[in-house]
């Protein structure tokens, strides 16, 4: 049974009982192992791997739309590297036995070499301030260690070198404050060493940040271009999610969510950073079986539990929009590690803004995935709160056959018995708009 950790309740609701977290699936037609997001233009795009390659998903219309960018796989111990450029085109960082790079062009997606060399298990690419695009990526060497690459594209095609012997697990790549290149890895997939690399002008520094127990971090910088890392904790009992930051010349750290042998919390976390200065993290408790999320800054952290998955791969990834709002991708490995994303905000509202005079432009549904009960509510075309009026919603079927039609009294807000219908997809559209629709899964 899936079970979504959400606050509020089914049925009549009143405005303040809508749940917080929305949690919308992606992709379940394979098992999915290593997710990237990020949101453009209030849209959230996710990057992913699973059985059938390199995948990439965004949210439109209603519904999730689906690319394969490259049917190659390969082992990949974290998810690809998920950005834009400043018109707009995905750029994604992935591997397939060796680092490559795929972006979106008008004819579809073009796929390059970063490198020959075995490596990009672990891949982070990144734009400098004038617009180019660079890599970081591990280059595996036995079982047990890395090394960590680094490359960057001009316009005679990818040029690598090495870092260090030394690290490439986790490796985030961010430019600072001064324009340079940074990265931060782990020396060990488990239980070891941070450190924090940075090319200037005569090579590259390496600082160690924590000289062992951490592992699975990830990188963001403040707006000066100092770099804020989360990294999960081992060390005497403690099986924490925590905090670093370099203030000055130092580093400072900080305690974000204890844990202890029994639930260990912060596997697979990953940090991004709001305009307001806030930090948002999203990770793994993974015996307490939670997605969980974090929000907040050095000595202030609330906590919040997203949704029960499974105990393994969760891959979690977030991205915030332009005001802050947290998008999180994630595996739930008890169903069949299929994607899902979960919002602060139902981005599953339908824009039909276009439509002169439209009393109801948009609609929120939840849970999602549902075999129960379906909470529906129509949206004025800006009101955060239900209008004061009637509404009919249709459910159609994935032939476009009308199966049903909800009413909805003068709150404009009600439910359905999903337990009514077989199992499947269905698309549920304000009755006037017909073509426009929000896609709805209903489990057995």
């Amino acid at each position: 049974m899936r079970a979504v950790v959400l606050a509020g309740c089914l049925g009549l609701l009143a405005p303040a009982a809508i749940p917080e977290w929305h949690i919308d699936l992606v992709d379940d037609t394979s098992e999915v192992a290593g997710t990237a997001i990020a949101v453009w233009q209030g849209v959230p795009h996710v990057a992913y791997y699973n059985d059938s390659g390199l995948q990439y998903a965004w949210y439109e219309d209603g519904m999730w739309q689906h690319e394969v960018v490259d049917p190659r796989t390969a082992v990949h111990n974290r998810g690809p590297s998920l950005i834009f450029d400043e018109t707009g085109a995905a750029h994604v960082g992935f591997t397939c036995g060796t680092p490559c790079h795929a972006y979106r062009a008008t004819a579809g997606w073009v796929v390059e070499a970063i490198d020959v060399d075995p490596g990009g298990d672990y891949i982070s690419i990144c734009f400098d301030p004038a617009g180019q695009l660079h890599a970081a990526y591990n280059h595996p060497v036995g079982l047990f260690s890395s090394q960590l690459k680094y490359a960057w594209r001009d316009g005679t095609g990818w040029h690598a070198e090495l870092v260090t012997s030394d690290g490439g697990y986790d490796c985030v790549l961010r430019f600072d404050g001064l324009g340079r290149p940074c990265i931060v890895h782990c020396g060990s997939w488990s239980a070891g060493e941070i450190f924090c690399s940075v090319r200037t002008g005569t090579g590259w520094t390496h600082e160690t940040v924590l000289p062992g127990s951490a592992s699975q971090s990830f990188m963001t910088m403040d707006a000066s271009g100092n770099p804020r890392v989360s990294y999960y904790w081992t060390q005497s009992g403690s099986y924490d999610l925590r905090y670093a930051e370099r203030i000055g010349s130092d580093w400072r750290f900080d305690l974000v969510d204890h844990g202890e042998q029994t639930y260990k919390r912060g596997w697979d976390n990953c940090i991004a950073r709001a305009e307001d200065g806030s930090y948002h993290i999203s990770y793994h408790a993974h015996n307490e079986l939670q997605l969980r999320y974090a929000r907040g800054s050095y000595g202030h952290w609330n906590i919040e539990v997203v949704d029960t998955v499974g105990m393994w791969s969760l891959f979690s990834a977030i991205a915030l929009d332009d005001a802050g709002r947290p998008y999180i991708a994630y595996c739930d490995e008890d169903e069949g590690r299929a994607l899902f994303v979960a919002t602060q905000t139902d981005m599953t509202g339908i824009d039909v803004g276009a439509v002169a005079g439209a009393e109801f432009l948009r609609l929120e549904l939840w849970p999602n995935p549902c075999r129960e009960v379906l909470g529906i509510r129509a949206l004025g075309p800006r009101a955060e709160s239900p209008r004061p009026s009637p509404a009919v919603i249709t459910v159609r079927d994935v032939t476009g056959r009308c199966v049903r039609d909800v009413a909805l009294g003068v709150s404009a807000q009600g439910e359905l018995d999903v337990r009514t219908l077989p199992c499947g997809t269905y698309f549920f559209s304000l009755a006037d708009q017909v073509g426009a629709g929000r896609k709805v899964v209903v489990l057995e």
